[in-house]
C-alpha cells in the first residue's frame, strides 16, 4: 500500500447504462440493445480507480436510506474503500444516472444528484479530521460546489495534498486556487476557464488543443497556471496530457487504443493520477501509469466496473 491516503469527497450514483447504436435525435424514440445498473458517480469512479491502483481509499460522500443506497455503499467497500464517510439521507434519494452509450463508444450521461446534493458540510468537515499530512484529497464538481470549498480548505489546513477536478465545468473554482495543488481540467473546461479569465478571446479554441496542439493554446494554459498560482493538468483524450505550473511543462502522449466506452476514462485518469501522489511517486510517473490505466479503461464497457488494475494497466505494452 501507498504511505499516504486517498480521500475521495464526490458523488456516488446509480447508473443505469444503457447501449445503442446511436445516440437519439430530439424528438426521436429509440431502442437500447442491452441495459445494466452498475456503480457510477464522478466520486466513486475515482476512488474505485485509486484503490484498484493500490492505494488506501477512503470515501466521503451520501447516499439515500433507499435499498440502491445499501448497493452502493456494499460495492464500495468490496473494492476495499472505507466508506465510514458515506452519510445516509432519508429526505433524498440515493443519485442516480442514465448513461447512453453508442457504438463508437461515446456517451451522453442524465445525473439526477439526489442524496450527493444533500451532502452536509458540517459533516464533511468532520469526516476530514482523520486526513493526515501528505495524504491525498480529491474533489469533483458533483456535489455542492460549498462541500468542494469545505473539503478543499480542511484538506489545506491539515497538510494534504488537494486535487481538484473541474466537471462539470464551473469557473467557480477560480474562488478556490489558494486552497488547491491540481486543478483538472478537460479541453472544454480549459477553454471556460481561460474565457473566465478573459483570456479566451486571445487563444485559438482551447478544444482544439493537445500534445500537438498550437504552442500558443499551451502557452495559454501556463500562463493561466501562473496567474493562478497552482498546477493545471489538461487533459485532451487522444491527444494526450499537459501539467504546467510544475517548472518546465510535462507533456505526456496518449495510448491509441480502440474506444469502446468512454464513461470512466477521465475519473480514471484522475484516481490513478492521486495513488501515484499517495505513492510519492514524480509527476511524469503519474500522468505515464494514468494514461496507460485510461487507455484500457476505454477499451471496456461501463463506469466503475471498467477500470483497471494496477496489473493489468502494468501489462500494458
Amino acid at each position: 500500500m501507498a504511505p499516504h491516503t486517498v480521500h475521495v469527497v464526490g458523488s456516488v450514483n446509480d447508473d443505469l447504462r444503457l447501449t445503442v447504436v446511436t445516440h437519439a435525435a430530439p424528438g426521436e424514440t429509440i431502442t437500447a440493445t442491452s441495459a445494466l445498473r452498475e456503480l457510477g458517480g464522478k466520486g466513486a469512479n475515482q476512488a474505485v480507480a485509486a484503490s484498484r491502483a493500490g492505494a488506501t481509499v477512503r470515501f466521503v460522500g451520501a447516499v439515500g436510506t433507499d435499498p440502491a443506497g445499501d448497493e452502493l455503499v456494499a460495492a464500495l467497500a468490496a473494492e476495499g474503500i472505507d466508506t465510514s464517510g458515506v452519510a445516509r439521507v432519508d429526505h433524498e434519494l440515493t443519485g442516480r444516472a442514465i448513461v447512453s452509450v453508442d457504438s463508437s463508444g461515446e456517451n451522453l450521461i442524465t445525473v439526477v444528484p439526489g442524496a450527493n446534493g444533500a451532502i452536509d458540510v458540517d459533516a464533511v468537515r468532520a469526516s476530514l479530521q482523520t486526513v493526515e499530512r501528505g495524504d491525498i484529497v480529491v474533489l469533483q464538481l458533483e456535489v455542492p460546489f460549498a462541500v468542494n470549498a469545505a473539503a478543499a480548505r480542511a484538506g489545506r489546513d491539515r497538510g494534504a495534498l488537494v486535487v481538484l477536478n473541474s466537471a462539470p465545468s464551473d469557473p467557480r473554482v477560480l474562488s478556490l486556487v489558494d486552497d488547491l495543488d491540481l486543478l483538472v481540467v478537460n479541453a472544454s473546461e480549459l477553454a471556460d476557464l481561460l474565457a473566465a479569465e478573459g483570456a479566451g478571446d486571445d487563444v485559438p479554441d482551447a478544444t482544439d488543443a493537445g500534445t500537438d496542439a498550437p504552442a500558443d493554446v499551451r502557452a495559454a494554459a501556463a500562463a493561466l497556471a501562473d496567474r493562478l498560482g497552482v498546477r493545471l493538468l489538461c487533459t485532451f483524450g487522444a491527444d494526450g496530457s499537459t501539467l504546467v505550473g510544475e517548472g518546465t511543462p510535462i507533456e505526456q502522449e496518449a495510448h491509441r487504443v480502440e474506444a469502446v466506452d468512454t464513461t470512466a476514462a477521465g475519473d480514471t485518469f484522475i484516481g490513478y493520477v492521486a495513488a501515484s501522489l499517495a505513492d510519492d511517486e514524480t509527476w511524469a510517473d503519474a500522468l505515464a501509469i494514468a494514461t496507460r490505466a485510461s487507455a484500457v479503461a476505454v477499451g471496456r464497457e461501463g463506469a466503475a466496473r471498467s477500470v483497471p488494475t494496477r496489473a493489468e494497466v502494468d501489462a500494458l505494452v
